[in-house]
């Protein structure tokens, strides 16, 4: 078991990202079936988008901590890809809700997806 240079193991990164997936299922049903108004819609999904987040960097420092450095530097120019393109999708998916008030909910709620998307490709980088 790998353990990062803050004496965090693999096993507990594995459990936090279960206490993720479960928080950002909390969110997401608030967002499916509870009725909320834009703004708290605007809100509840940039929690979401923050939430996922926030755990790809605690994932990538994890990553930062136990990689050799050839490993890290390859992934590292997969993630600055992996973000550009991210960037790119949100930004053109908005730009149909150009001035409207629900363009943060769009870009916010295909944030999180993707994000939540690539914190799983990560995850198999720990063992």
């Amino acid at each position: 078991m790998d353990t990062s240079a803050d004496g965090v193991t693999s096993d507990e990164i594995k459990e936090k990202l279960a206490d993720v997936q479960s928080r950002a299922d909390e969110l997401e049903n608030r967002l499916d079936h509870e009725d909320l108004s834009q703004m708290q819609m605007n809100e509840t999904s940039g929690d979401l988008y923050k939430l996922w987040d926030d755990e790809i960097n605690e994932i990538w420092k994890y990553l930062k901590a136990t990689l050799s450095d050839a490993d890290m530097q390859k992934l590292t120019d997969e993630q600055i890809k992996w973000i550009n393109e991210k960037e790119a999708r949100i930004e053109e998916e908005g730009k149909e809700y150009e001035g409207g008030s629900i363009r943060p909910l769009i870009e916010n709620r295909l944030g999180a997806q993707l994000t939540k998307d690539r914190v799983y490709e990560l995850i198999e980088y720990v063992e």
